[in-house]
C-alpha cells in the first residue's frame, strides 16, 4: 500500500498563493495525484464546478443543477439510476461536513457517511476503484470484498484549516452488493497528521489505476 503525506502550497498562473478552495481539484497537488488514478470509465460523483482531464469518458454527476453535469442525482441513491459494476473509477469528494454544505454548497449534505458510500461502492465495477476525499481516511476500508490500496495526506498551511485525505480502494470480484447500512468487517481509521510533523512517505509496489 501507498501512503503519501503532500504539502499544498506553491503560486497559481496569475500569481495567487495556492490554497484549498471549494473546488478540490482547483489545486494542482491534489488534481495531479487524482488524474493519475483515473482509468476506464468514470464517475465523478460530486463533480461541482471543476473539469477533470481523462482519455475516455467522465460521468459528471452533480445533485445542482446549476452546475454542469450529465446527471444531478442525490449521490445517495445513484445506484437507483446508474447501473450496477458500471465504473472502473469512482471519484467521491461530498462536502465534508453540514458546516461545509451550508456555506459552499447551498445546504447539500450526504447526510450519514455510510449510506452514500454503499450506492458508489454499487456502481463501481470489480477491480475498480473508488477515490474518495474527506477529513478522515476511512473510504471504503474494511468493507467486504474491498482493499485499501492507497492513502493520500494533503497537507495545508497552518492558516488554512485541516489537512484533507484521499483513500483509494479497489474492489474484489467478491464485493456483495451494500445495502443502506453495510456490514463492515473492519472499520479503520487513519488519524490526520496535523501536529506540523516532517513530512513522510511510505511506498510499496501499488501500481495506478491506469496500470492495474
Amino acid at each position: 500500500m501507498t501512503v503519501e503525506r503532500i504539502k499544498i502550497g506553491g503560486k497559481t498562473k496569475g500569481g495567487e498563493p495556492v490554497h484549498l478552495s471549494p473546488w478540490t481539484f482547483e489545486v494542482p497537488q491534489i488534481r495531479e495525484i487524482v488524474e493519475r488514478w483515473l482509468h476506464g470509465e468514470v464517475l465523478n460523483a460530486c463533480a461541482g464546478e471543476t473539469n477533470l482531464d481523462h482519455d475516455a469518458p467522465i460521468h459528471r454527476n452533480d445533485i445542482d443543477r446549476d452546475h454542469d453535469a450529465d446527471t444531478h442525482y442525490d449521490v445517495r441513491e445513484i445506484d437507483e439510476h446508474l447501473d450496477h459494476n458500471r465504473f472502473d473509477t469512482v471519484v467521491f469528494d461530498p462536502p465534508y461536513t453540514k458546516e461545509m454544505a451550508e456555506r459552499h454548497y447551498d445546504g447539500n449534505h450526504i447526510g450519514r457517511k455510510w449510506e452514500p458510500r454503499g450506492s458508489i461502492a454499487n456502481v463501481t465495477a470489480p477491480g475498480g476503484h473508488v477515490l474518495t476525499f474527506g477529513y478522515n481516511s476511512d473510504g471504503l476500508d474494511g468493507w467486504d470484498g474491498w482493499e485499501r490500496v492507497a492513502t493520500y495526506y494533503f497537507r495545508t498551511p497552518n492558516w488554512s484549516g485541516y489537512d484533507i485525505a484521499l483513500s483509494v480502494d479497489r474492489k474484489g470480484g467478491g464485493a456483495p452488493i451494500a445495502g443502506d447500512v453495510p456490514k463492515l468487517t473492519e472499520q479503520t481509521t487513519l488519524d490526520l497528521a496535523t501536529d506540523g510533523g516532517s513530512d513522510q512517505q511510505q511506498h510499496t509496489d501499488t501500481d495506478f489505476g491506469g496500470n492495474r
